[in-house]
C-alpha cells in the first residue's frame, strides 16, 4: 500500500505536507519517499517521526534534500539514525537557506 501511494504523490505537484507519523517504513521503503521529496518541489514539510528509519534511509533522504531545497520543517525524531545517516542529512543542509525547523534526535 506504501508504495502504490507513493507513486501517486510523486506525481503531484500541490503537495506541500507530507507526513507519515508512525508507520514502520524503515529503510527499505525509504526510497519511495526520497523520490517523492525529490519531485515534488512545493513540498514545505517532511515528517517522519517513528519510522524506524535508519543511516540507509537518512541517506536516501540527505540526497533528495540536495535536490528539494524548499522545506522548511524536518522531523526525522524517534528513528534509528545514528552518526553516517545524520551526517548525510547534515551535509546537505549546509547551504539550505529555507529550513526553519529540523527535529532529528
Amino acid at each position: 500500500m506504501l508504495k502504490e501511494s507513493m507513486m501517486v504523490l510523486k506525481n503531484s505537484t500541490t503537495l506541500i505536507t507530507f507526513s507519515l507519523y508512525n508507520n514502520n517504513i524503515g529503510d527499505k521503503n525509504n526510497k519511495s519517499i526520497g523520490d517523492v521529496f525529490k519531485s515534488n518541489e512545493p513540498l514545505f514539510v517532511l515528517s517522519l517521526y517513528i519510522n524506524d528509519i535508519g543511516d540507509d534511509g537518512c541517506k536516501t533522504i540527505g540526497k533528495a534534500l540536495k535536490i528539494n531545497t524548499t522545506s522548511t520543517n524536518l522531523n526525522l525524531e524517534v528513528n534509528n539514525i545514528a552518526y553516517g545517516g545524520s551526517k548525510e542529512v547534515g551535509e546537505s543542509l549546509k547551504n539550505y537557506a529555507t529550513l526553519t525547523n529540523s527535529y532529528l534526535i
